[in-house]
Formats: structure tokens, C-alpha cells, sequence
């Protein structure tokens, strides 16, 4: 299932950071450390500090440092940097805010399966690179992993008509032929198809959140596809069933 990163891209409480899977292991939460995340004042900001009718919610900059996976048997670092303000808290306290602007290593839209298309999971690596910085191209880059997708289905790219040429066929159409047999599939691979399409022509109302949300849209039809889990485990049920019990061999 993919991780709902959408908290990133609105401003959260510097001490209460948004559940991420890690980058490396895919099984462990990120988490900063009690100093691991610095603040800096923008020069204005600073300069604002002498004006007589100066509020907390003057002070602004930007922020970085560094996440660590939860699991020791990982502890992959990550690398953020991004937003902060000052801003009053609901309970009327005054808070540091900060929001996620980059990570590196790439924080994971979503974790594909292990037989998923080489060429999608590479795309989707590249959406997660830039969705904070550049939601557009990380709308495109999943487009393009339904077309790759598409690619490794077989879904045909082109028609022959009846003057007997070859017409290439749009994406909308060949998620068409595959909504035939996966109807599913082909449903979650048309919204992502239309987030991406918003992508192409430059749409200024897209948001990182709405990449986030097509990410998992993506992942749904991953999982219908490429994850064997459920198959594996109905697999031993019947085998179980079958011998009416847990069978081991006999050591000799």
C-alpha cells in the first residue's frame, strides 16, 4: 500500500513529523532526531526583529537536517530541507512550522511489488524525486509509468485501420483495451492518467498532494497485478486443508 505522504505538503509542527517509509529497507519509519533538524532565519526576518510593532509570526526561513530510520537493523539517513515559519498553535502557543520541500534519497510515493516492471519502477523513483519541487513533472513521470505499464501488458500502441495503416492509439484508448480484462486496473490507471494529462499542459491548481494521491492510485493497480501475496497465502490454506493439517517432513 502506498504511503499517504500528502501531510508533507502542508505545514506541519516541527515536533510532530508525518509518518514516511524509508527509502532503503521500505519497513521502517523515518524520524528526525532532538537536534537533527536546524532552522535558519531568512536575513528579513532577522532584520524585522527591530520593528516596534514585531509578532512571533515575523520569524520565517527555511530548515534542514536529517531523518533516520526507526529499524537498527537500517538506519538509512535522509536528508530534508524545506520551509519553516512561527505560527500559534490551537492551544495558543506559539510553534515552529515547517514544511518538506526535498529528500534525499527520495522519500517513496509508493513500494511496487517485486514483479513489477522494471521500467515503472524506475519512473515512479523519478516522480518521488521531484514531487516536491516540480508536482508537474512528477504528474508526467507517472503518466508515462501507466504507458510502460501498459507497454509490459501487451496493450497494443497501434491500430491498422481500413485504408490499411497504422494509427497510434492514445493512451486513454489502450487503457480502454485493458479495462476488458481488468477493469479495475484500468480505472485507477485513467485517473493517473488524468492527473498526469493536467501535468502536460502545465495546470498551475496541481499540488504535490494531488501527485501523492495519483502515486496511489498507481500503486492500486500495481497490486492487482504484480502482488502474489494473497495467491501465495490461498496457495498453503488449500494445502493445509487438503492434508487437514500442518505436514513436515520426517528428518532421517
Amino acid at each position: 500500500m502506498a504511503a499517504d505522504l500528502r501531510a508533507f505538503d502542508a505545514w506541519f509542527e516541527e515536533r510532530r513529523w508525518p509518518s514516511a517509509p524509508c527509502p532503503q529497507c521500505k519497513l521502517g519509519d523515518l524520524h528526525p532526531t532532538s537536534d537533527s533538524i536546524v532552522l535558519e532565519s531568512t536575513a528579513d526576518s532577522i532584520r524585522h526583529g527591530d520593528h516596534p510593532n514585531w509578532e512571533p509570526e515575523w520569524i520565517f526561513g527555511f530548515f534542514h537536517g536529517a531523518l533516520y530510520c526507526a529499524r537498527p537493523v537500517c538506519r538509512e539517513i535522509v536528508i530534508v530541507s524545506g520551509q519553516f515559519r512561527v505560527e500559534m498553535g490551537s492551544d495558543g502557543n506559539y510553534q515552529n512550522e515547517i514544511r518538506l520541500r526535498y529528500a534525499i534519497p527520495a522519500l517513496p510515493l509508493a513500494i511496487p511489488p517485486p514483479n513489477t516492471p522494471p521500467a515503472v519502477v524506475a519512473g515512479l523513483e523519478e516522480a518521488s524525486r521531484v514531487v516536491w519541487t516540480d508536482p508537474l513533472s512528477a504528474a508526467n513521470g507517472l503518466r508515462r509509468c501507466v504507458e510502460a505499464l501498459l507497454d509490459h501488458e501487451k496493450v497494443p500502441k497501434t491500430q491498422l485501420t481500413k485504408q490499411r495503416k497504422r494509427k497510434h492509439l492514445a493512451t486513454h484508448v489502450r487503457i480502454g483495451v485493458l479495462k476488458v480484462k481488468q477493469p479495475l486496473v484500468a480505472t485507477s490507471l485513467e485517473a493517473v492518467k488524468w492527473v498526469g494529462n493536467q501535468g502536460s499542459h502545465g495546470s498551475s491548481s496541481l499540488t504535490s498532494s494531488d501527485c501523492v494521491e495519483s502515486a496511489q492510485y498507481l500503486d492500486h493497480a500495481l497490486r492487482v497485478l504484480y502482488d502474489t501475496t494473497d495467491a501465495e497465502l490461498v496457495k498453503k490454506a488449500r494445502a493445509i486443508n487438503k492434508a487437514k493439517g500442518v505436514k513436515r517432513s520426517r528428518k532421517k
